[in-house]
């Protein structure tokens, strides 16, 4: 046996209980007659790599996925809400299209219902006046919480945020994809990885950095950090954060 590739659990990736590392020690009961130090072991990218998106979203302000999945939720939950959704996405012109949920399990699954929520932005914002301000929402306690994703929705950083998750999360989701092809494409995994870390760290990290280093080795100090006017949020960000210059400070970003 030269290699192994299973799931993230600890029960298989597990340093020193898993079933890789008792493979590598030879401490498998059985399993194998003799260690095999030798073994490679490969966990599954795509759990990691929502890992580590979920892991560096956690630097963003922490309401924002719960607003985005109480928004989902009051509108996808309630037939009568997705038919008002609706006639709203009508009356405005817009793609008559439903809220995406987001998977438990699946972070990354994230990507697609940010773009739709961007997408129906406008109808939405309606939506949630009428039954924030208006009669719409009925009991006390919906209007409330439709007048708390309101709120949210108003402040124009949260679409900024937003916009710069699709962008980073379009990224992460195309190496993501490359790896659940039928192919096989384990052969790709560091040079593809190394490509879709060059393309997200030059959008913070100076440019002239990546002339000598690879995207492995560039260090992570202040003299590598493009100055905040300079780096890249996307261009859906830039041209929302271009809109509300007047209300949305640099320092806010940092």
């Amino acid at each position: 046996m030269i290699g192994i590739g299973f799931d993230n659990a600890s029960v298989n990736t597990g340093v020193r209980a898993g079933l890789g590392a008792l493979l590598i020690a030879g401490s498998t009961g059985g399993m194998v007659d003799d260690a095999l130090p030798e073994l490679f072991v490969l966990g599954c990218t795509s759990h990691s790599l929502a890992l580590v998106a979920s892991h560096a979203s956690k630097r963003l302000p922490e309401g924002l996925e719960p607003m985005l999945r109480d928004l989902i939720n009051y509108v996808a939950n309630s037939p009568k809400r997705i038919v008002e959704l609706k006639e709203i996405q009508q009356f405005a012109e817009l793609k008559v299209h439903w809220m995406l949920q987001i998977s438990n399990t699946r972070w990354l699954s994230m990507e697609q219902a940010i773009s739709r929520v961007l997408e129906q932005w406008n109808a939405l914002v309606m939506f949630f006046t009428n039954h924030g301000l208006g009669d719409a929402a009925g009991d006390k306690s919906s209007r409330n919480k439709a007048a708390k994703i309101l709120s949210y929705m108003k402040e124009p950083l949260t679409k900024a945020y937003f916009h710069f998750l699709a962008f980073m999360l379009n990224k992460i989701n195309c190496l993501n994809l490359e790896f659940q092809s039928t192919d096989t494409r384990i052969h790709k995994l560091l040079s593809s990885s190394k490509a879709t870390m060059k393309s997200i760290m030059k959008s913070f990290i100076k440019t002239d950095i990546f002339e000598n280093d690879d995207a492995f080795d560039v260090p992570m100090i202040s003299g590598c950090f493009k100055d905040i006017s300079d780096i890249s949020f996307g261009p859906n960000t830039k041209i929302h954060l271009l809109k509300y210059k007047d209300v949305i400070p640099l320092n806010d970003l940092k």
